[in-house]
């Protein structure tokens, strides 16, 4: 879900690394890979040395993100965001409760 969240522009796999730091990147390449296979984001490949990929909601992704922007705002209000405002997650990409 927190994926989901940050994915409201292009973002590039080390703008999504940023923001959920405690995933590791082999967990968040499959996360994305999920989703994009779920047919909520698109993936798209930029033709440079080295290429660059981005990501972003697909149509069937945008229709969620009412849903998306109420969870999220229920899991801060009862689970917690860390110090710089992001949701806890585990190695797994669990949100977790924050640390007080």
């Amino acid at each position: 879900m927190e994926l989901l969240y940050f994915l409201r522009s292009h973002k590039r796999f080390c703008d999504l690394q940023q923001v959920t730091h405690d995933i590791s990147p082999t967990t968040l390449t499959r996360r994305l890979r999920e989703l994009e296979k779920a047919g909520l984001l698109k993936r798209t490949v930029i033709p440079t040395f080295p290429p660059t990929v981005e990501y972003e909601l697909s149509n069937k992704g945008e229709e969620l993100r009412p849903m998306i922007d109420l969870l999220t705002h229920w899991s801060r209000r009862w689970v917690g965001p860390d110090r710089e405002g992001r949701l806890v997650t585990d190695r797994t990409g669990r949100v977790v409760r924050a640390n007080e």
